[in-house]
């Protein structure tokens, strides 16, 4: 198993943020006890934390052969297959994980993020209630627990979370952004605009960037103000398009997220005639960029 001395050296290169030197560190350490599923446990997070999900992957297999059975292990497996997209195949590994240890607040969040990200709402509330009794003002927890019950028809639920989340977090985008919505439903157009030109008004991530000019493109086309619209669509479409080219990680699990979520637009020509008049018939496309998952998604981190 590894020593004492080696878990104290890593601990302090993750704490100084030196987590290339960590990973070396284990990595020298395995060629001497090639062996011990400890290091491969620690240097298979290491690995997922840094983007190299196909890496971590083998290491953790290797950990669960050589120690089978330890519920660190099996979270630490089923976050590389999320990681990697392969959320069918990380699900039972963190339901055998819970059969361990029922109280193990990782897991249910895993298991939140992928049944928020699989369309199945309520299981993922389920799980963010389990998380949250143990993290009770998590933000990102409360924010994919708003998220989930918003898409689980619970606007009332969302709306008072969304709420909680802005009186600590003003400017969250997320929260903003799942307000303006239920505002938009609700037919409270003009509170939805301000609130979204507001996120737009402050630097953010170019992520919700694209989502807030989306919805905003939504709301302009609701109520008949096309060509205001086209330019909030073709503003999300160009800083998608720059999302996809500059996305860093190992493996492709990011771009599809976005790919399956990217909005489409048609050509200025094709939408908006010289004629000011439009009909039904030649209106933009609408698409909604779905929330992104704050666990998996480096862009959380900006």
């Amino acid at each position: 198993m590894a020593s004492v001395q080696l878990k104290n050296i890593i601990q302090e290169l993750e704490q100084s943020g030196n987590l290339k030197a960590a990973i070396d560190t284990y990595s020298n350490a395995l060629k001497k006890t090639p062996n011990d599923p400890e290091i491969h446990y620690g240097l298979g997070m290491l690995l997922g934390q840094t983007n190299r999900a196909s890496d971590a992957l083998q290491h953790l297999l290797k950990a669960n052969e050589l120690l089978p059975g330890t519920a660190e292990i099996l979270h630490g497996l089923s976050a590389a297959y999320y990681s990697l997209g392969q959320r069918d195949v990380a699900v039972p590994f963190l339901q055998r994980a819970l059969e361990i240890h029922s109280e193990f607040t990782a897991c249910h969040h895993l298991l939140g993020n992928i049944f928020l990200n699989s369309g199945k709402p309520a299981s993922a509330i389920q799980h963010y209630e389990r998380t949250l009794e143990k993290n009770p003002g998590q933000l990102d927890i409360l924010i994919n627990m708003a998220t989930a019950c918003e898409l689980a028809q619970q606007t009332d639920r969302c709306k008072e979370l969304a709420t909680s989340i802005l009186s600590t977090s003003p400017s969250n985008p997320s929260a903003n952004l799942l307000l303006a919505r239920i505002e938009k439903r609700s037919g409270e157009y003009f509170k939805a605009e301000e609130r979204i030109k507001r996120i737009l008004s402050g630097k953010q991530h170019p992520y919700w960037a694209a989502t807030a000019n989306t919805l905003l493109g939504q709301l302009l086309d609701t109520t008949g103000r096309y060509q205001e619209a086209f330019s909030a669509f073709s503003k999300a479409n160009k800083i998608r398009k720059q999302l996809l080219k500059n996305i860093p990680c190992d493996e492709s699990y990011y771009l599809k997220l976005i790919k399956k979520n990217k909005t489409l637009f048609r050509s200025n020509k094709t939408i908006y005639p010289k004629s000011p008049k439009q009909t039904d018939s030649i209106r933009p496309p609408v698409f909604l960029l779905a929330s992104p998952d704050p666990v998996q998604l480096l862009l959380n981190k900006s």
